[in-house]
């Protein structure tokens, strides 16, 4: 199982990680945290999940209520994917830049 991001995940299964953008882990419960920054904001967000086999993952800020979702991500074919299954985060931690 894959999940990949463009922002640094920081934690998984509540395990210090070094900064990482593309994670490979077995199937099951997980938790993920993510740091998302902007001009003004560092947010911390974490995910909590039931991974499935053979599947990838992509956390992305995709405009909806939350600064960060995590998808499950299925290519369609060579040019296009889709994303499913939305997963809000448990807790977005809000704090200035700087």
């Amino acid at each position: 199982m894959l999940v990949i991001t463009s922002y640094p995940v920081t934690q998984v299964d509540g395990n210090a990680v070094e900064s990482s953008y593309v994670l490979e882990l077995a199937p099951g419960p997980h938790s993920l945290t993510v740091v998302y920054q902007t001009y003004q904001w560092n947010y911390r967000c974490q995910f909590e999940w039931e991974a499935d086999a053979d599947q990838r993952y992509e956390v992305v800020n995709s405009d909806n209520v939350h600064p960060l979702t995590l998808y499950r991500w299925v290519r369609i074919n060579s040019l296009w994917a889709a994303r499913y299954d939305p997963v809000n985060p448990i807790s977005c931690e809000k704090r200035t830049t700087g």
